[in-house]
């Protein structure tokens, strides 16, 4: 199982602000910070922007604790 890390940022575009892992392992890129993010139904719906989008990272991630696997992307000067 791939655990969900700042590795998965290494190519995503700027606009890409946090990742989470849903029930089934499958992780995902957001547009909005992780404080936005919030488990419903085995996935993670976002609130507090008018326009959010996600990219997907595919299966294969470690889903053990999904509800709180939402992390920010750490931005580096």
């Amino acid at each position: 199982m791939k655990k969900l890390t700042q590795e998965v940022f290494k190519n995503a575009t700027p606009d890409v602000k946090s990742a989470c892992v849903c029930k089934d392992g499958f992780g995902e890129l957001w547009s909005v910070p992780a404080k936005n993010l919030h488990p419903s139904g085995g996935e993670f719906l976002s609130s507090g922007a008018p326009i959010t989008y996600s990219y997907p990272l595919g299966h294969g991630f470690d889903a053990t604790d999904w509800q709180n696997s939402a992390i920010d992307r750490e931005v580096t000067a």
